[in-house]
């Protein structure tokens, strides 16, 4: 697995077949990922790629067991002297909301993969980054699940921004905040894969990390807002991230410590 990953209770308990997280959680208002979000949308198409050298583009999907044919897409780069292409956009699997996509396909994540299994790389150095317009308002509680990684090394770098934010290392390496008004700061290693799980719920809201239980703070008492999104930046601002993120989505309820259990484990069997 990779380092984060271990397991919390039995993997049993998950389903035979593909089983995503809108297998195991509901309520979401919108979700977009490199993997499916469940398995009656296995076969969805997730993503968009671009390759540099001659703009040619093409939308990705996995199979019906939520396997990508990455010896196919590295071909298929490869026939144009590319060795690797831009996301350049991500589908809503969970709503009808917009894409995420780039401004420009130059300042679009990279491909990247953990065996074949596909992930979007960030530099901080190409100002990678992604956003989406036609937001509305949704007032807490709410709760944004994602993964992701970071590179130790560089100060205040933007894991997503919704209104609501998740953010690396505002003053020391090894360090996540979640920010609805309020910054709170906790602990995560750098240089590893980590689920989140930010709770927006006034007093009653909190962080998980991995799957463990909620740590309790107010975090403020913002929702989801009418401004554009960022996923790898602050929109308009900046901090763009080095690392990677494979997944990110709310829910309309605050997740409970059993749903961070849940979505982490359904990451770790996925991931393994």
């Amino acid at each position: 697995m990779p380092v984060g990953f271990s397991a919390r209770g039995p993997l049993s308990l998950i389903p035979a077949g593909y089983q995503g997280p809108g297998d195991v959680l509901g309520n979401w208002i919108f979700w977009y990922g490199t993997r499916p979000f469940s398995n009656a949308t296995v076969t969805n198409t997730l993503f968009r790629i671009r390759r540099p050298t001659d703009t040619v583009e093409m939308d990705v999907a996995a199979d019906g067991d939520g396997v990508f044919d990455r010896v196919g897409i590295q071909a298929w780069e490869d026939a144009a002297g590319s060795t690797t292409a831009g996301i350049i956009a991500l589908y809503d699997q969970a709503g009808a909301g917009n894409p995420f996509a780039p401004a420009i396909p130059s300042i679009a994540p990279l491909l990247s993969w953990t065996g074949d299994r596909p992930e979007a790389f960030f530099s901080s150095g190409s100002t990678h980054r992604l956003t989406r317009t036609g937001n509305s308002t949704v007032a807490q509680p709410i709760s944004v699940h994602t993964m992701g990684y970071h590179f130790t090394g560089a100060t205040r770098q933007q894991l997503v921004d919704f209104g609501l934010s998740l953010y690396y290392r505002v003053s020391a390496n090894n360090q996540i905040s979640f920010n609805a008004g309020t910054e709170q700061s906790f602990t995560a290693s750098d240089d590893a894969w980590h689920t989140y799980v930010a709770v927006a719920n006034g007093a009653s809201g909190g962080l998980s990390i991995d799957g463990a239980a909620l740590s309790t703070v107010n975090a403020g008492t913002g929702g989801l807002s009418t401004g554009d999104y960022g996923v790898g930046q602050v929109e308009g601002v900046g901090f763009f991230l080095d690392g990677a993120i494979r997944e990110w989505g709310v829910r309309s309820v605050a997740s409970s410590d059993a749903d961070c259990t849940a979505y982490y484990n359904n990451l770790a069997a996925y991931w393994a």
